[in-house]
C-alpha cells in the first residue's frame, strides 16, 4: 500500500463513524491524531532505528547524521503533527 492509500485513524473514524467524529471536541480529535502518530512512530521509525550496532556500523557518517535528524523528527511528531520523510536509502 503506498502512502496515498494509507488512512490515519482520524480519517478512518470520520469515514466509519461521521456522526461520532462530528461530535468530538477539537481536543479529542487532536488526541486521536496524536495517538495515530504515536502508532505510526512505533512501526515506521522504532522498528528501523532499533536494528542494532552491526547495522549502524555499515552506515556512512552522512547516513548516520540523516538518520539522527529523521529520528529526532519522529520524537517530535506529536508536537509538529507532520510525519517525517524517510531517508531514500533507508529500507
Amino acid at each position: 500500500m503506498d502512502k496515498s492509500e494509507e488512512l490515519t485513524r482520524q480519517e478512518e473514524l470520520q469515514i466509519m463513524l461521521p456522526e461520532v467524529a462530528n461530535k468530538m471536541s477539537e481536543a479529542d480529535k487532536d488526541e486521536v491524531m496524536r495517538d495515530d502518530l504515536r502508532s505510526q512512530r512505533l512501526f515506521k521509525c522504532f522498528d528501523l532505528i532499533n536494528r542494532g550496532q552491526a547495522w549502524y556500523n555499515t552506515l556512512t557518517d552522512e547516513q548516520k547524521q540523516e538518520l539522527q535528524a529523521w529520528y529526532e523528527q519522529w520524537l517530535d511528531v506529536t508536537k509538529a503533527l507532520v510525519v517525517p520523510n524517510k531517508p531514500s536509502w533507508l529500507v
